[in-house]
């Protein structure tokens, strides 16, 4: 159950993370 939350939590980091890509390229615009 433990190695399942912790596999969760790296999956949101990285969509977390995209999203921000994502952000930054429209607010460049």
């Amino acid at each position: 159950m433990e190695f399942k939350l912790m596999e969760i939590e790296s999956h949101l980091e990285e969509l977390a993370w995209s999203l921000d890509e994502v952000v930054d390229d429209l607010t460049e615009r």
